[in-house]
């Protein structure tokens, strides 16, 4: 698919599993677990969107302005 990872993307995909199996979360961490799930979100769109050849853009959600970047380009 062509898709780069961003050094914040391949963090969150390394903690995705960790609420399915318990483990514990920092009460301070929060914040980073909700940026660490927008952001798997929207790499779960990107893979989406290069599957099914609908767009060759996609709408970044994660950055202030919510810029619109090429689906090869990772999250900054």
């Amino acid at each position: 698919m062509h898709l780069q990872l961003g050094e914040r993307e391949k963090k969150a995909w390394k903690r995705r599993n960790d609420a399915g199996h318990g483990n514990e979360i920092d009460p301070d961490g929060y914040i980073e677990l909700i940026r660490d799930i927008k952001l798997l979100r929207i790499r779960f769109n990107k893979m989406l969107f290069a599957i099914t050849a609908t767009s060759d853009f996609y709408n970044d959600d994660f950055t202030i302005n919510h810029a619109i970047r090429k689906l090869a380009e990772p999250v900054p």
